[in-house]
């Protein structure tokens, strides 16, 4: 995930995808939720961006390496598909190795645990290409299937029905994931599919909308400031906290904290402040290259530094976070450093 360079710099991005790295744990940590409502949910609402901004970075840089035509489509090209191709790779190779690791980890355990290895083997080959090897992966799968869905779309339609793309397929995703607990009959019509497709039909409904937030705003940026933008990003936000605690309190209390209706406009005003920042000192390139490379780690390991937890200790003490993020951080640092000179380390981020 890291991968992607960029002739000009955004330290205010790898700045974010830190923490959004942090979030991520957050989540899978189930940080704060054993503490009052309200502080669990503001919570849950400020992580809700983050696999979202992960997405929307590799719009950004991603889209930016091919070539256009004044249409606004891709143009037909060998180093166009080159580019793709070569991107695929690089992130299946990535993908495949954290699939051996967490696959050998989950056989270990399903062994150690008593259960039936026959019933895991039978379920990985859909876990491998649509779910995710591990249930963190689902982004990789994601991405190795939008990028290229995304890249045929702006090949033969072009850039002027993004909007209209990105906006169509998030709604319909609030519709059957973040409304999931209203059981509406948009819901029921898709569930057949969404059955079938497991985490894959996030490909439409995640996936590629906060791909084309980043590619969007690379290809054609908005000039509205930087007050304003980070202005409407905070007006979003607090309509999508208002929207997902009034479901919550009115409705249904099983109501998805992490997605509402305003996520996509958040995202969007967010990166486009972001990117709008100044760079600051050339000094400061370096530290946030090595800040984006740690996030990408923390991100594939965080779930194997739970592993060691629990295998060493039969409780979570009210420090969990912090002590899965701290080892995930320390861990993933030092792994960044080391491929420095082993240079085969930096396929596994």
């Amino acid at each position: 995930m890291s991968s992607l360079q960029s002739k000009q710099h955004y330290n205010a991005l790898d700045g974010m995808r830190f923490l959004c790295a942090l979030m991520v744990v957050a989540i899978h940590t189930s940080f704060t939720k054993s503490l009052p409502f309200p502080v669990y949910f503001a919570t849950m609402s400020v992580c809700s961006v983050s696999v979202p901004f992960f997405y929307a970075c590799s719009g950004f840089f991603l889209f930016d390496r091919f070539t256009f035509a004044k249409n606004g489509k891709i143009e037909k090209s060998k180093e166009n598909l080159r580019v793709m191709l070569r991107y695929e790779k690089r992130l299946a190779i990535t993908y495949l190795i954290w699939t051996v690791i967490y696959f050998s980890l989950n056989i270990y355990r399903t062994i150690r645990e008593g259960y039936v290895l026959k019933n895991y083997l039978l379920s990985m080959p859909k876990k491998f290409f649509l779910d995710g090897s591990e249930y963190h992966l689902w982004y990789v799968v994601c991405l190795l299937y939008a990028v290229p869905l995304l890249y045929l779309f702006l090949r033969y339609v072009g850039l002027k029905w993004i909007p209209v793309l990105m906006t169509v397929f998030f709604v319909i995703g609030q519709f059957q994931e973040g409304y999931s607990a209203l059981n509406t009959p948009f819901h029921t019509f898709l569930q057949p599919a969404v059955n079938a497709m497991g985490y894959g039909f996030m490909v439409f409904s995640r996936a590629i909308p906060f791909l084309c937030v980043g590619m969007l705003l690379r290809k054609r940026p908005i000039e509205c400031g930087r007050l304003l933008s980070i202005s409407l990003a905070a007006i979003c936000f607090l309509f999508g906290g208002a929207e997902t605690y009034l479901i919550h309190r009115y409705i249904n209390p099983d109501v998805n904290l992490r997605y509402n209706m305003f996520l996509l406009s958040t995202l969007f005003f967010l990166f486009a402040f972001l990117i709008s920042l100044p760079q600051g000192s050339p000094k400061l390139t370096e530290p946030a290259a090595f800040l984006r490379s740690t996030s990408s780690l923390v991100y594939f390991i965080h779930p194997f530094i739970m592993r060691i937890y629990h295998f060493i200790f039969s409780s979570e003490s009210r420090f969990y976070f912090f002590i899965i993020a701290a080892c995930s951080v320390l861990l993933s640092a030092g792994i960044v450093l080391l491929s420095k000179k082993l240079k085969f380390l930096r396929y596994i981020y």
